[in-house]
């Protein structure tokens, strides 16, 4: 390998030394997976070699997190593009309160995303984005997105920038639910308008019989083999899919399979890499979009509706029982009140929004949460909710504890909405020029960090985003990046740390069924 590469020996303990600086080449290709609701301990549950062989040849982040709410795919991907906060790109989970209309506004209809409105969306917010920002670097880059069955990733993935997107779709929001085979009937490869693939390159995307992971890659293949594009970015979906139908960590015979699939199809790309001669000037990234815990409710639906009817308020949205979204948003407080006054055991935090001045917005604890909740992990559980404090951001949210072990009985499920470790834990890896090499780094990296350390590594300087540039993962970065990742780091690292310590709850004891949410959620 004709990589530049550097040996760190000496401990990390984030504050980035001022060692000496061995100055790369900037990397001329990206190739980012995103493996759908990916923890990192799944790499231990089969043989992960792929994942493996590139976090020795790279930098692995081992305490990185998801770093924002809500933790759903679509705002997760549009973060992963725009290295901004949701709040920021607007795009704050699959469903919200239009706060002009006060209706329920759905953008990640299947029919919707491929029009455009979460470009739309995007757009309106005037946020930058990996594939703007390659592409404002020289009118020959490419920028493409293979999106899997998912359109609420790939359209995040693409917003307006991308120059070609493909998905498999149909009708409806969850028309492949991941599972190997070949498509159904009712599946067909599509686009996102105005990023229309060629004919030829369309032709042989649609000529493929796989699907969900595979049909991912090959689709991305394809293009790669077509267009060589500069900019690459996929999704993933068969983890999350598996991860919902089985509880994800706790059926670990059930995700195996799933998780070999996806190492063995990442190092099939490699593998395309290689032969077409880019691989030693790509940078590879592997990061999750959220983590994965059984489907645990912090509140039970009947403690909801009783608080909300109590308040004098109806129910609008939500994502199962953590955010939620009702029809008058003044009545926030009294029902996050009313909820945590029941003293919910798998509630660790009630907190409501309100407006304040110039139109910001704010989440606040309820009293009882005030009262009784760690201060170390009230900070936490603010910083999070600051992220998607905007007018459009949930009215209430309800924080999970984490679990002690899992019941017998328990509804073998897995959900994400919840903010709690399980959910916010994700892996990081990037490998490729100006990475250092063997390099597992202790600090919090966030996923909006993500958009600026690859612009960074291509050689473009990344602007207008929420994210800082990983200047501990660099060979040559300059005393500003560093700067920036010390000072950040310092704020992130006791907030990360208090949600990876809360006290655990032990439900055994309870009727599991009182904690399954019984919402939706992808």
């Amino acid at each position: 390998m004709k990589r530049l590469v550097i040996s760190l020996l000496l401990p990390f303990v984030f504050l980035i030394g001022s060692t000496s600086i061995v100055f790369a080449e900037p990397a001329k290709y990206l190739a980012l997976i995103v493996i759908d609701a990916m923890r990192p301990d799944y790499m231990e549950l089969a043989p992960t070699p792929i994942l493996h062989k590139m976090r020795e040849e790279g930098t692995y982040y081992d305490g990185s997190w998801v770093g924002y709410v809500i933790n759903n795919t679509a705002p997760s991907h549009a973060s992963i593009s725009t290295g901004c906060y949701p709040k920021k790109h607007g795009i704050v989970g699959f469903r919200w309160k239009d706060p002009a209309t006060g209706k329920v506004y759905d953008p990640t209809e299947y029919h919707k995303v491929i029009k455009g409105e979460l470009s739309r969306i995007a757009s309106a917010n005037n946020v930058p984005s990996i594939a703007q920002a390659v592409k404002a670097g020289g009118p020959a880059a490419i920028a493409v997105v293979s999106g899997g069955h998912k359109p609420y990733a790939a359209g995040p993935l693409a917003l307006n920038s991308a120059n070609y997107t493909v998905l498999l779709g149909g009708g409806g929001r969850n028309i492949d639910l991941g599972l190997p085979g070949p498509p159904n009937e009712k599946s067909e490869t599509t686009f996102i308008q105005g990023q229309r693939p060629p004919d030829e390159t369309l032709i042989k995307i649609r000529a493929l019989k796989t699907r969900s992971d595979e049909w991912s890659i090959d689709a991305a293949t394809i293009m790669l083999k077509n267009h060589k594009p500069r900019v690459l970015l996929i999704n993933l979906p068969q983890v999350d899919g598996t991860g919902h139908s089985c509880g994800g960590i706790i059926s670990p015979g059930a995700m195996r399979p799933t998780v070999e699939r996806a190492d063995r199809v990442i190092g099939r790309l490699i593998e395309d890499y290689k032969k077409l001669g880019i691989y030693d000037n790509t940078v590879f990234v592997v990061v999750g979009d959220h983590g994965m815990i059984p489907d645990v409710s912090p509140v039970s639906s009947k403690v909801m509706k009783d608080a909300i009817k109590k308040a004098g308020t109806e129910f609008l949205s939500s994502a199962g029982t953590g955010p939620i979204w009702i029809v008058d948003s003044s009545k926030a407080k009294d029902v996050a009140e009313a909820v945590m006054a029941t003293k919910p055991e798998a509630c660790s935090g009630g907190y409501y929004k309100i407006k304040l001045a110039e139109g910001k917005y704010e989440y606040r604890p309820a009293p009882t949460t005030e009262k009784t909740i760690d201060p170390k992990l009230d900070k936490t559980y603010r910083y999070l909710l600051s992220t998607a404090a905007c007018a459009n951001g949930p009215d209430l949210f309800f924080c999970s504890a984490e679990m002690s072990k899992i019941p017998k009985n328990f509804p073998k499920k897995g959900k994400h909405y919840q903010i709690s470790w399980g959910t916010q834990h994700i892996p990081i890896i990037m490998a490729g020029p100006g990475v250092k090499k063997g390099f597992v780094s202790k600090s919090p990296a966030r996923l909006v960090d993500l958009a600026p350390t690859v612009l960074a590594l291509v050689g473009i300087e990344p602007k207008g985003m929420d994210g800082i540039v990983l200047a501990d993962a660099l060979l040559s970065s300059t005393k500003e990046q560093q700067d920036a990742q010390n000072e950040i780091n310092k704020f992130l690292a006791p907030l990360r740390n208090a949600l990876q310590e809360q006290p655990k709850y032990d439900p055994t004891e309870k009727d599991p069924r009182e904690y399954s949410s019984g919402g939706t959620e992808d």
